[in-house]
């Protein structure tokens, strides 16, 4: 069973510090002396969903972050484009970024699907070749970038990371996954910087789970930094300033009240709050960042399918993402009749914490034997997954333990901790479409032959290159 569960188990995350962080989005303890606004005016007109956005910091910050994404969207693409972008974004407004959520967990839920949002517009702006920094800056021009300010001279970059900068600042950490700029030499010799994060934030906590920033650097097509982390999780950067050459890097650092200790080896050269590092002339070309002429790189966050047999044509039909950038079941497939039964009480920690479970009838582990099928979909901070249980009303008040998947499955739960499980049937047999809870992990087609997990088709998604 460890390899099936690997499939879909997701590494332990600390519910401690989930609790925490998400009490402190919700509460507000993390605001700064001024109040972030969102895109629009808030005030006692305003709908319920509105007024959740305004009530709460990290709504608030990522509402003010999606606007002028949409906007530059809508002024740089085709017309056609346009009007498809103009009603895809009206139906997200009204539906999309409340998808999934309760009146009790409405905040988290929009937070999760915000993200979301934004991680999708971001890549349709990095798909017109407009990624924020894909510009080349000549001799003493300068712009920002991903958590810092870059300047290009004639013979080097530098990145500086001002304290009271407020666009530079680390509200709504991890949204965006990164931004890089090309700043040629005099001598014809280019340096690409990338800063950002490697995937998006998880789903809960303002930053506290979001990764720490990273920085490469591309001399002449030759990466000769990679996945270099300038920052703590959750806080300013570690350097005052960093500079490239054709040479080498270069940096100084701030003063951390907590000593060296937690700074990155690269940090750690000398003794002295500044110091440096030669590059390695002899990197090889990145074929990645800098494809062969007339090969166009893949985009990142989309898709590609690894399947095999009758199953690939049916999984080729979910490569039409939804508005999320996620395989979904096309409706042409059949999927369960499911109802919602009332069980008249709430028991936590089971099938039916809160008084009621979705109902079916269907073979869910392709045995040959129908049974009842109860269904619970939650994205709570404890539990965000799908759970899935077999036999009768008793399986209702057996809890589970999310993070344990044998010990669920014997009582007849089948736990997807941190991904979304949508059932179908095809070919004869039931299968589940799984959907990770962010964009870090592959979306993977699996069905349950008894107690096993079989992999039938993975939807390998495209990762920032650092």
């Amino acid at each position: 069973m460890s390899d099936a569960r690997s499939v879909f188990m997701r590494k332990r995350f600390c519910i401690s510090l989930l609790l925490l962080v998400l009490v402190l989005a919700l509460t507000g303890q993390h605001l700064q002396a001024q109040a972030i606004q969102p895109s629009f005016r808030c005030g006692p007109a305003n709908s319920a969903v509105e007024r959740t956005i305004c009530s709460n910091t990290v709504l608030a910050q990522l509402d003010s972050e999606l606007t002028p994404l949409y906007s530059y969207l809508v002024a740089h693409v085709t017309p056609d484009e346009r009007k498809r972008l103009i009603s895809e974004q009206r139906e997200w407004l009204a539906v999309g970024r409340v998808k999934g959520c309760t009146d009790s967990g409405l905040a988290p839920c929009m937070v999760n699907n915000y993200s979301l949002r934004i991680t999708a517009l971001t890549t349709k702006r990095n798909s017109l070749g407009e990624d924020g920094g894909d510009e080349s800056l000549g001799d003493g021009e300068s712009t920002a970038i991903g958590g810092a300010e870059f300047g290009c001279k004639k013979d080097q970059v530098t990145l500086t990371f001002p304290d009271d900068d407020p666009s530079l600042n680390q509200a709504g950490r991890g949204v965006l996954n990164a931004t890089y700029v090309d700043c040629r030499f005099s001598d014809g010799a280019t340096i690409r910087v990338k800063s950002g994060y490697a995937f998006p934030p998880m789903p809960y906590g303002y930053c506290g789970l979001s990764p720490p920033l990273k920085l490469s650097v591309w001399l002449n097509h030759r990466k000769v930094v990679s996945e270099m982390v300038f920052t703590g999780q959750c806080e300013e950067p570690f350097a005052e300033s960093l500079s490239f050459n054709e040479k080498g890097a270069s940096y100084c650092l701030k003063t951390r009240p907590n000593g060296d200790a937690d700074l990155p080896e690269r940090f750690k050269a000398t003794n002295e709050l500044c110091g440096g590092w030669a590059f390695d002339q002899a990197s090889p070309l990145d074929v990645v960042e800098f494809p062969p002429k007339g090969k166009k790189p893949a985009e990142v966050g989309s898709l590609t399918l690894e399947a095999s047999g009758p199953m690939s044509t049916v999984c080729a039909g979910m490569l039409v993402l939804d508005s999320n950038g996620e395989p979904f079941v096309p409706d042409g497939l059949p999927t369960p009749a499911w109802v919602t039964q009332d069980v008249h009480a709430s028991q936590p920690d089971t099938l039916s914490d809160d008084g009621s479970v979705r109902v079916a009838t269907f073979d869910l582990t392709n045995t040959g034997r129908t049974s009842r099928v109860y269904s619970m979909d939650e994205n709570k901070p404890f539990f965000d997954g799908t759970a899935l249980g077999t036999g009768g009303n008793d399986v209702l008040a057996k809890p589970f333990n999310p993070e344990n998947w044998d010990d669920a499955v014997a009582e007849g739960i089948y736990v997807f901790q941190f991904a979304h499980a949508s059932v179908f049937f095809a070919l004869g047999k039931t299968h589940m479409l799984l959907n990770p809870v962010n964009h870090l992990e592959d979306p993977t087609v699996i069905a349950l032959r008894g107690q096993s997990v079989v992999t039938e088709c993975t939807f390998h998604r495209t990762q920032e290159n650092f």
